[in-house]
């Protein structure tokens, strides 16, 4: 028996990705939404053998949801896929850098395929930040 495809293999970098892949969609759809479109592939897919595309079917286009009401923020399936069956994952370089005056903060961040692969963009990758004022004094002020 030969292996098709290294997705069908049981690496380390299958679950880390798949959970990477969890972790963007409920940033990019929000915790209510994200666990309704969850709610709707167990629904559909319970005890039946699915693929990862089944699951990024219904997250990007959930049955229960007119055209309208979708998610457009949301790259396609194929990016999606393109980024999950890419073989490694993207080094992330994050830096921030402050104005000469400090008044303003630049946040840059950076995608970097692995040594392996192409020079070619990754896809989508979703980053949240949370950022608080630097303050001389001793409170606790947050923005």
């Amino acid at each position: 028996s030969e292996v098709q495809a290294w997705n069908n293999l049981y690496t380390p970098t299958v679950y880390e990705k798949g959970a990477e892949l969890c972790r963007m969609m409920q940033t990019l759809l929000g915790e209510h939404e994200f666990k309704s479109r969850m709610n709707e592939y167990f629904d559909q897919y319970d005890g039946k053998a699915v693929t990862m595309e089944d699951w990024v079917e219904i997250m990007l286009f959930p049955k229960t949801k007119a055209a309208s009401e979708q998610q457009l923020l949301l790259p396609n399936a194929e990016e999606w896929m393109k980024w999950y069956s890419t073989a490694g994952r993207p080094v992330v370089i994050t830096s921030l850098e402050p104005s000469s005056d400090k008044s303003v903060s630049t946040v840059k961040i950076v995608q970097q395929p692995p040594p392996h692969c192409s020079n070619e963009m990754w896809p989508y990758l979703p980053v949240v930040v949370n950022l608080k004022p630097i303050s001389n004094s001793n409170d606790s002020e947050s923005c």
